[in-house]
This record gives structure tokens, C-alpha cells and sequence, in this order.
């Protein structure tokens, strides 16, 4: 039992000195204190947390204003392209209606030349241009004081479909159609739109004719008269073939087919003015301009159908009409419109064989 309370007691004492002299100061050396001093760095600060929850709200917040701004970016980008996508819209609209306005009046002309054939109503025609004078002149309807509208299509604009009504009661008042009443029949209504639209296309070829300087004037008319003259020459040329056409059978012109080929104006001379009379007033001669290309077998056959004609066909006059005429040449074809015709045709070429 005392061995045992000796024991412990000496414990104690041990445990109490390792204890003072842990508690002392440790006495570092000047190296020591040297290394410590270098390795020590600035005391660590941590955050608080109101310190924390401030940085991280600053950042959603920063977070959400670019986010806005993408927004908006994306938003004025899509307006845009909405505005622009109605705009095309609008004008595909506008140009879907025009072609529409387009199609129904190529329509209408296209069943007034089928479906309709309309001769010769002088009475009509000499109603309407009455009756557009009296639009002119009527100041309680025509409050504008103005005729046809002629920068639109003929019933595009309301000043013509006005002035269109205005001379259908004209005419029916005057009795220009066989129906009684405003009704009419399906029949009268196309022919007075018939005749009421080609004396608008008239007045508008007209009106656009007089703003022409006078050098153009004078250059379209004598292109008109060049074109009346080849017309009337297809016309006698044609009648001349039909009613002696057994004379140009002979082979030396080609084949019946290639003949009436050649019956086209395209391949005619072409006459101008020469001189002119001015005290009798009166061409003296013809400027005849002759295509360079023609052989001399297709001028020999324009030759004998025009000497047909005048001996046969044409209606003479006491007045003496023939007129001299000034020769020249020309080409007015191309190389590959030459190309095409049959080699009696073409100059150089008339002892070829297709």
C-alpha cells in the first residue's frame, strides 16, 4: 500500500515539471528568429459574412444587366427584321395586285379578239367622241376640269372609269344600243368597253405624240408612212400571187411554200420621201432603199407580182401617180436571219441547191 502512494506521487511530481517547462518561452536563436521573420507572411483577413453576401449580389447583379443587354440587342435585331419582313410583304402585296390588275386586263382583251367580233358601229364611235367632249365641257361632273388619266391602264384609274360611265349613258341615251334601260346585255356592255377603250388607247397615242420634240414627230411619221407603204404593198403582192399563181410555177422561184415565205414585209424595200413640191404640193419622188442581200431571182419575183398588179389588179386614175424612184441599198436583216433563207434568195448563193 505505500509502495503504491509513493508510486503515484512521484507521477505527479514528473507530470508537473514537463508541464512548467512546457509552459516556459521557448529562447530562439538569432538564426532561427531570422528564419521565422522571412517566412511569415501578412495575417490572413477571412470575410465576414454580410462582407460575402454584398460581393455575391454585386455579381448577379452585374450577371443580370449584361444578360439585359443581350435582351435588348436580340429584341431591337428581331424588330428590325419584323419591320423589314412587313415592308417586303406590303410590296409583295402591291405587285401581286398589279399583276393581278395585269392579268385580268390581258384577259378581257384576250376574250373581246375570241369570243367577240365587233364590226364597224360608226354611229358608236362618233357618240363616244362626242360624248368625251361633253365630259370636257361639263363643269358639274367634271368638277377637275381634266380628261383621261393616261399615266395609269385604261381602267385602273377613277377618272377613267368616271369618264367611262359618263359615255355609257351617252350612248344609251342617244340610243346607241338595242337594250332599253341602264340594263344592258352581257354583249352591248363588252362592245361599249370595246370602243370606249380604243378611243382611250387613241387619245393617249395622240397625247403622247404631241410632247415629242418636232424632229421626232417628223421621224414617226415618216416611219408610219413606210410602214402604211409596206403594208400596202403585202397586200397588192398577195392578191397578185393568189390570182396568178399558176404563172410562178415554172420552178425558177423555189416551191409554193417558199413563195409565200417570201410575202413578208420584213423582206421588202422600204420607200421614203425624195423630193418634194412645195408649190404644188406634191412628192415628186421615192427614196427606195433596197436590201443589199436579195438576189436577183427573188427581185424579179417582187417584179412580176407588182407588174400583175398594175396591169391586172390595180384600179387606174386619170391622174398620173407614178413618181420616180432614187435607189438604194441596205442590209436590215442579220447575218443569221440570211442564213436561214432559201439560196434562190440570196444573192450569191441563187445556183445552190437545198
Amino acid at each position: 500500500m505505500n509502495n503504491v502512494t509513493a508510486q503515484a506521487s512521484r507521477t505527479t511530481r514528473s507530470n508537473t515539471k514537463q508541464q512548467t517547462t512546457n509552459s516556459r518561452p521557448k529562447v530562439l536563436t538569432r538564426s532561427e528568429e531570422g528564419r521565422r521573420v522571412q517566412s511569415a507572411g501578412p495575417p490572413e483577413v477571412m470575410p465576414s459574412s454580410s462582407a460575402a453576401t454584398t460581393l455575391a449580389t454585386n455579381e448577379t447583379i452585374r450577371c443580370i444587366s449584361v444578360l439585359q443587354k443581350k435582351v435588348e440587342l436580340l429584341e431591337s435585331a428581331n424588330a428590325t427584321n419584323t419591320s423589314t419582313i412587313r415592308g417586303l410583304e406590303r410590296r409583295t402585296n402591291q405587285l401581286q395586285q398589279t399583276i393581278n390588275q395585269m392579268e385580268e386586263d390581258r384577259k378581257a382583251k384576250e376574250g373581246l379578239k375570241k369570243n367577240k367580233s365587233f364590226g364597224r358601229n360608226n354611229a358608236m364611235s362618233s357618240t363616244i367622241r362626242l360624248a368625251y367632249d361633253a365630259y370636257l365641257e361639263d363643269d358639274a361632273v367634271n368638277e377637275e376640269a381634266t380628261g383621261w388619266s393616261f399615266i395609269s391602264s385604261f381602267m385602273e384609274s377613277s377618272k377613267n372609269q368616271e369618264i367611262t360611265a359618263y359615255i355609257r349613258e351617252r350612248i344609251i341615251a342617244e340610243g346607241g344600243c338595242v337594250g332599253a334601260g341602264p340594263r344592258l346585255s352581257r354583249a352591248e356592255e363588252d362592245e361599249i368597253l370595246y370602243r370606249v377603250r380604243n378611243f382611250f388607247n387613241d387619245q393617249k397615242a395622240k397625247d403622247q405624240q404631241s410632247r415629242l420634240p418636232e424632229e421626232e414627230k417628223k421621224k414617226m411619221l415618216n416611219i408610219k408612212k413606210m410602214n402604211t407603204r409596206r403594208d400596202r404593198k403585202l397586200k397588192w403582192r398577195k392578191a397578185a400571187y393568189n390570182a396568178c399563181r399558176e404563172q410562178l410555177d415554172d420552178g425558177q422561184f423555189g416551191t409554193p411554200e417558199e413563195q409565200k415565205a417570201m410575202l413578208n414585209t420584213k423582206y421588202f424595200s422600204e420607200d421614203e420621201d425624195g423630193e418634194f413640191d412645195e408649190t404644188r404640193n406634191r412628192l415628186l419622188e421615192f427614196q427606195v432603199m433596197t436590201p443589199s442581200w436579195r438576189s436577183t431571182k427573188l427581185n424579179k419575183f417582187y417584179q412580176q407580182l407588182d407588174e400583175i398588179h398594175e396591169s391586172e389588179l390595180r384600179k387606174h386614175s386619170n391622174d398620173c401617180l407614178h413618181r420616180n424612184r432614187v435607189y438604194t441599198t441596205m442590209w436590215k436583216l442579220t447575218d443569221l436571219e440570211v442564213a436561214a433563207l432559201p439560196h434562190w434568195c440570196v444573192e450569191g448563193r441563187e445556183d445552190y441547191y437545198d
